[in-house]
């Protein structure tokens, strides 16, 4: 097996990331129905926008991915032949399963139905650096309060 392929194959192994892409070919008669133009074009462009990217057609297995993946119209999920849009609640099942990989460490996750007046200032406040922010804005920017 040349260097080439076995490169192919640990990529494959590995997974879609931001510089990879994998397409499977479905042919009708002798036509290619997907991936169809627009979408293809959409990838194209996407990599073109990045620093570097590889579409990899004719794969029709990956693995399941370690990343939660989000599209320019939001995150979707696949639900029999059709693609839905991802409820919040089950997004956030699945950025916590995800996050068994450490991708979102459990620390950092939200805790449900909290707002900012549930928080107790005497005990946030010295975590908090000197600046004219809001103690809001510098909450959310030190990743301890999310909107």
């Amino acid at each position: 097996m040349s260097k080439e392929i076995r490169e192919l194959l640990y990529q494959i192994r590995l997974g879609e990331d931001s510089s990879i892409e994998f397409k499977q070919l479905i042919f009708k008669a002798n036509k290619i129905q997907a991936p169809n133009k627009k979408s293809l074009a959409d990838e194209i462009a996407a990599f073109a926008n990045s620093t570097e990217g590889r579409i990899i057609l004719g794969v029709d297995y990956i693995e399941k991915s370690l990343f939660v993946h989000q599209s320019s119209n939001g995150y979707f999920y696949r639900y029999g032949s059709a693609k839905r849009q991802m409820p919040p609640d089950f997004l956030a099942r699945l950025f916590q399963q995800r996050s068994q990989v450490r991708i979102i460490y459990f620390d950092e996750q939200a805790v449900p139905n909290t707002i900012f007046s549930d928080l107790e200032p005497e005990l946030y406040r010295r975590f908090l650096p000197e600046n004219e922010q809001s103690e809001r804005t510098k909450l959310e920017k030190m990743h301890l309060l999310t909107s």
